[in-house]
């Protein structure tokens, strides 16, 4: 058991007088007691507005006002500000009177300023909003490069309430809302890689920009399509910002066709599929992959016929469009690699199907002078697709 310290002791009870006549009489606050009730003595300092009590504490050093001085905002009076559960009016005067007694409160402490600090803890929005009237930065960036709008996007114990009430704030303060980290992330991007929808109507409202590139070259509707397959996320993007298809990132590939690559079929990315094509995506856009260049078409003809049927209900195909090589859409079908697999081999007979009855040209010949029906003949393995050819001639 610890030995009680008499100065604590009134505090805690409530007897604040008497604290003071204490420690006027030069009796101090010190012992593990009093370490063990350091949150709880300052909690009922700011409840009651004891700036005479804090004074006092400030000349005995217990308090140090040189934040530059600091190990850690933990254990301070500032943690007890920054956990206070209701701020009210006593509160904020007694925040205002505090802050006018201490210097360099826009120091770092670990990589983070006091009000960085108050942020990431949760703290009450109006607390919040006095620490920026008393003189803390809102432009404040960590070592890598994250502002507080990054910041606080990236807290994951915030709630989503709180978390959008400091974004307002922020932004409200002038916050660059496009800020990039030092990998080119901006904080719409991690929004759309946290799926924090939530925070991204706060984002597009201030300007956030959609199309911004980070250092790979992918940009936000690249994270909620590719990353996340995040229709709503899409849905809401697309309500601020248009889609720049013609964006590459640093290998050459874009949005589309990454999105091709990557399609599976479920009612998710089907739905994606359609916003896309609504947005202005076409098939003959193409991409860089592993060195070669492949269109959206390439990636049309490697998947299941039933991707190909809907792509065919948006009226997005151009059938008769060949590309640089000439070949068509039933070309790049008919020249897929099997790989010895019947399963892929029924599944080439059905999209072969599926583009013949929708008026696909079958006598088109590519710049080898080849036809789809050349190219089937070369997988005995695809017997059945060219019957099915040798029938529509």
């Amino acid at each position: 058991m610890y030995e009680k310290n008499n100065v604590a002791v009134a505090i805690l009870n409530g007897n604040l007088e008497e604290a003071h006549e204490l420690m006027k009489n030069g009796e101090q606050l010190s012992g593990q007691y009093v370490k063990n009730n350091t949150s709880r003595i300052f909690e009922i300092l700011i409840d009651k507005n004891a700036i005479d009590l804090i004074d006092l504490l400030i000349v005995n050093d217990f308090i140090k006002t040189d934040i530059y001085e600091y190990d850690s905002f933990e254990n301070s009076i500032f943690s007890s500000i920054a956990y206070l559960s209701n701020s009210g009016n006593v509160a904020i005067k007694f925040i205002n009177e505090l802050l006018k007694r201490f210097k360099n409160i826009n120091d770092e402490v670990n990589d983070q300023t006091l009000l960085g600090y108050c942020l990431l803890e949760g703290t009450d929005p109006a607390i919040i909003e006095e620490l920026i009237e008393g003189g803390c930065r809102v432009d404040y960036k960590n070592n890598a490069n994250e502002n507080f709008i990054y910041q606080v996007i990236n807290e994951y114990r915030l709630s989503s309430e709180t978390g959008m009430n400091y974004l307002e704030i922020l932004t409200r303060e002038g916050v660059d809302i496009n800020q990039k980290n030092i990998a080119g992330v901006t904080p719409l991007m991690l929004a759309a890689k946290k799926r924090k929808e939530s925070y991204l109507e706060i984002l597009l409202q201030n300007g956030a920009s959609a199309n911004e590139q980070d250092n790979n070259g992918n940009n936000t509707f690249y994270y909620a399509v590719n990353e996340q397959s995040d229709y709503e996320a899409l849905t809401k993007l697309l309500e601020y910002d248009s889609i720049d298809f013609d964006i590459q990132d640093k290998n050459g590939n874009n949005l589309f066709c990454e999105f091709l690559r990557m399609m599976e079929n479920d009612d998710n990315q089907i739905k994606i599929l359609e916003k896309l094509i609504e947005a202005g995506a076409n098939f003959e856009q193409s991409g860089s992959y592993y060195g070669n260049t492949k269109s959206g078409y390439d990636w049309l003809a490697e998947k299941k016929s039933s991707i190909l049927e809907f792509a065919l209900k948006l009226n997005s195909l151009d059938l008769d469009f060949q590309d640089n090589l000439g070949n068509t859409l039933l070309h790049k079908v008919c020249s897929y690699d099997l790989n010895y697999d019947r399963e892929a081999a029924r599944e080439l007979y059905k999209k072969t199907k599926v583009l013949l009855e929708a008026g696909a040209n079958p006598d088109i010949t590519n710049n080898n002078n080849e036809t789809p029906l050349t190219l089937a003949q070369q997988d005995n393995l695809k017997i059945k697709t060219v019957e099915l050819l040798m029938s529509n001639k």
